[in-house]
């Protein structure tokens, strides 16, 4: 075995329909672009635009808010217990084969949308299907092949990926006007198409590992003084330059969960996604509810997609730059602010303070995942990810409870104070986490080695 510090030499397959090491600039950037693409299709189809098709589905079916709410909840607890499983896929086969099922399904699902006819077909198609693919096919797969390919710029990237959702929110004013003028049923059929024509292409740029590309992280060059690590269990090299120095050693699986700082970032991960669950399901409703129309509760949805750009990408460069400890302290007391405003609003003013503090406070994934890598290592990051999931998918009940309070209320300000107690509280335990020494583990489980031969894309 070579012990140069060079990359892998990429096989034959790897080239096929691409050749990423032969590309004028580093292929990472290619797959930030298209994985921003497919995040931007699964803001505007999927989930902000859930809340266009919500009131629809209630007209169509004669269905309480509770019911439809639990559209969403479903989806949310699949997701999590599909985690674990997508997590060791991607492993095993790599993120491209299994976004590529993923978004099929997801298409195929819009287009039998378009055609159930009764409240349990709704929940089949959409619950077994839809959302199925959605897990399979979209951001998560693309947040472990970019915690591969960056190390230094991860946040950064992370950000550029997670605008997609804020740009695609921001045409969810279109979705809404296409189905109030079309009908819900051709705005399924045409997602559905759309899903297909423009999610499989862009799905066949994504690569698993640079060091599979014969590349390193970061588009880092090796170097004389370069540290050199042999895989032994692989037989590959692996070149640890500058960029690679900067990553934590790699836990294994088991070894990460027995950490208290996995814990704290699995509850606010949970409150975050709790939150934005509730919210992506209700929000015209709710804005319907503080006394605007469907259409100007559309635009305010836009209104916080358009800020949550600029936030994301900011977000993603401190991210970088300083403690995302701090980060997502400060981001959780912000959503607590915001839904404070939000319960008590009574016109416009408190609305846009709500916009403002949420579009900050929600729009910390880029930081959320890329604190995996800088603490636990690269190794295990897919099934670090899909454990986080599989946690949050406690938060699949927010819906449901967001929609019985109101249909039993008929005011939504008791779950708005109750999402700004749990990201109180999830800011009070962020306080205290602090990065994990791996040498306090070391003896008590081998270090997992989670990729398997053939796996390169």
């Amino acid at each position: 075995m070579s012990t140069s510090g060079t990359a892998a030499r990429p096989s034959r397959s790897a080239d096929i329909p691409f050749a990423p090491a032969r590309f004028p600039f580093f292929y990472g950037w290619w797959i930030v672009a298209a994985g921003t693409a497919i995040t931007m299709l699964q803001g505007v189809l999927f989930v902000y635009g859930f809340g266009a098709f919500f009131t629809p589905f209630q007209n169509a079916f004669g269905a309480s808010r509770a019911q439809i709410s639990g559209l969403i909840s479903l989806s949310r607890l699949e997701g999590g217990l599909l985690a674990p499983a997508s997590g060791y896929l991607i492993d095993r086969f790599g993120p491209r084969r299994l976004m590529l099922v993923g978004l099929s399904m997801m298409g195929v699902g819009f287009i039998l949308l378009s055609r159930v006819n009764s409240l349990v077909m709704l929940y089949v198609v959409f619950v077994g299907l839809m959302s199925i693919g959605a897990s399979f096919g979209t951001s998560r797969p693309v947040q472990v092949a970019l915690a591969n390919w960056f190390i230094r710029r991860r946040s950064r990237v992370m950000g550029f990926l997670m605008t997609g959702f804020g740009l695609g929110a921001s045409f969810i004013f279109a979705l809404t006007w296409f189905i109030d003028q079309f009908g819900w049923r051709t705005a399924a059929l045409g997602s559905g198409f759309l899903t297909l024509a423009v999610g499989l292409p862009l799905a066949l740029v994504v690569r698993h590992k640079p060091e599979d590309m014969g590349l390193l992280p970061d588009g880092a060059q090796p170097k004389d003084n370069a540290v050199v690590r042999e895989d032994e269990s692989k037989g590959l090299q692996t070149g640890a330059s500058s960029t690679a120095a900067t990553e934590a050693s790699d836990f294994g699986f088991k070894e990460a969960l027995r950490t208290p700082a996995f814990w704290i970032i699995a509850f606010s991960t949970t409150v975050r996604l709790s939150t934005q669950s509730a919210l992506g399901v209700h929000a015209i409703p709710i804005f319907v509810s503080k006394g605007l129309s469907e259409l100007s509760g559309a635009n305010i949805v836009g209104l916080i997609a358009g800020v949550a750009v600029p936030m994301i990408l900011t977000i993603g460069w401190l991210g970088d730059k300083m403690s995302k400890r701090t980060i997502l302290l400060v981001a959780q007391l912000a959503v607590a602010m915001a839904f404070v405003a939000l319960a008590m609003s009574e016109g416009m003013l408190l609305i846009y303070v709500f916009v403002f503090l949420f579009a900050f406070g929600a729009n910390i994934s880029p930081v959320n995942y890329s604190i995996l890598g800088e603490y636990f290592g690269r190794k295990v990051f897919a099934r670090l990810r899909g454990a986080l999931n599989s946690i949050g998918m406690i938060g699949a009940l927010t819906p449901i409870y967001a929609g019985w309070v109101f249909d039993t209320r008929g005011t939504y300000n008791m779950a708005m104070l109750t999402f700004s107690v749990l990201a109180g509280m999830a800011a009070v335990l962020l306080f205290f986490l602090h990065h994990p020494h791996r040498k306090a583990f070391l003896g008590s489980e081998p270090v997992e080695q989670v990729s398997q031969p053939g796996t390169t894309e």
